[in-house]
Parts: C-alpha cells; structure tokens; sequence
C-alpha cells in the first residue's frame, strides 16, 4: 500500500472516531455540550459525511457571526462559502424551517386573550427577515382552526390585496380572525399605512361577517397588540363610519367579550 492511500485511511479513520466521539457526547448531553462551531460541525456530519466539516463550520461563523445568523441566511449566501454547495445550503436553510414548524405546532390551541395572541404570533416570525402577513383562523371558541401566510414582501414592507383576505375568510369558514404582520429589523409599531389597512381589513370583515379580535405586530424583541393599545375601538368606529348602513353593524364595535385584553 502506497504513502497516499495509508494517509487518506488514516485521516478517514481519525475522522470517523472523532464523529463517533461527538455522538457520544450528542447523546449523552445534547447540544448544551457544545460550542457555536461544534453545533455546526456535527450537524454538516449528515450532509458531508466524507469531510471534516470543522474548518467549514468556522467559515459560516465568520462569515454570519453566530449560530442564528447561519440558519437565518439565505441559500444564495450560504452557497458563496466555498466548500457549501447547494444540497448543503438548502440542509442548512431546512434546520431553521422545521424549527418554525415545530414551534407552531406546538402552540396553544387556543387563544383568548393579547397574551396568548402576542406568543402565539411571535414564534410565527422567529428567523424571519422580511415581512410577511398572516390571518388566524379561530373558532367561536377561540380554538385556531387555522394559520394562513396570505403574503410576503421585502425587508420593509409586504403587499397584500384584500380579496386574498377574503379567499381565506370564505375558504376557512371562520367565525373570528386575528390578523398579524412583522417588522424585521425594526420596531414593533404601526406605521400610517399599517393603520390605513387595518381599518381596511376590519371593514372588510364586517362586510363578511367575521369579527377581527386584534392585529398583532411583531419585531425582533417585542410585540404590539392594537387591542391592548386602545387603537382598536378608534379603529372600528373608523371602519362602520365608512360603511352605508351603520347601524346593521354596530355590534362590531366592541372586542369579543371573550378575547380579552390580559
């Protein structure tokens, strides 16, 4: 047996004993064990089995700085790491999807209050960055019957039209929504154009017979509930002033009496 091959056995053999080594570890403590870089490393094990994918986890940290910021980024800028090519990068980018997915499924069911509403929305969001809208679909008793990603739009804003609002009302059948947006990178706060539709979306809903019980925006650490705000009412009273018969909707104008502000 030649020099290169005795060396590329060994080297397989280092390499393989020091995969089996983290998984020992892996299993014994999970993750708390291990570092940014060793999380990176040991996950790229199942899309790079015949490499070391130390040195390539240490690219991605200095490249996006931390563990988040790689499972945030996108495909076409994992994929100009050298040594990260598009099965890698799409692995990469599937880790923060599943986490998202989990999360939702394992939110309450149930939401009956700003509270409730303010986490459930919060972890509709985590990683995300550009705005996206959502309509929650609940029943008359609060339990979410479903959770609908009407649009997506840039880092600052997302265009929605009113009658996808009202496909997703009429398909879902739902006695009540909470509708909810993000804004990435900066404050959870509405904008003028945030109220203009908000007033919009409720008017819309009125028409349809569903009541809208909040609108909930979310940044990256915190969340603003126009219920609990008091802009809600205001904004009500503005969505029956514009519409012909005031009076066939004025039950509209307060909250749900059970969604409460908590």
């Amino acid at each position: 047996m030649n020099k290169t091959k005795e060396k590329s056995i060994s080297q397989t053999n280092i390499h393989e004993k020091h995969r089996e080594r983290m998984r020992e570890i892996y299993l014994k403590n999970g993750f708390d064990a291990f570092s940014e870089v060793e999380v990176l490393e040991y996950m790229l094990f199942f899309v790079l089995p015949r490499i070391d994918t130390n040195p390539l986890a240490h690219k991605l940290l200095n490249k996006f700085g931390s563990l988040a910021n790689v499972l945030e980024a996108p495909v076409e800028a994992l994929m100009q790491i050298d040594g990260i090519g598009r099965q890698t990068a799409l692995y990469l980018n599937l880790m923060l999807n599943v986490a998202n997915r989990y999360s939702k499924n394992k939110c309450t069911d149930k939401i009956s209050n700003s509270i409730e509403a303010k986490e459930y929305c919060a972890k509709l969001f985590v990683g995300k960055t550009v705005e996206e809208f959502y309509i929650i679909c609940l029943s008359s008793t609060n339990h979410v019957i479903s959770c609908d990603k009407i649009g997506t739009g840039s880092a600052s804003e997302v265009g929605i039209q009113m009658k996808d609002i009202t496909k997703s009302l009429i398909f879902r059948n739902c006695d009540r929504i909470i509708v909810c947006h993000n804004h990435p990178r900066g404050i959870a706060r509405p904008s003028d154009e945030d109220l203009s539709f908000t007033c919009n979306i409720l008017s819309n809903c009125i028409i349809n017979d569903v009541d809208v019980l909040d609108h909930i925006i979310v940044s990256d650490n915190n969340q603003f509930s126009f219920l609990e705000s008091g802009l809600w009412l205001e904004l009500r009273k503005d969505a029956i002033n514009k519409l012909a018969n005031k009076k066939q909707y004025m039950n509209f104008l307060q909250p749900a009496s059970d969604y409460t502000i908590s």
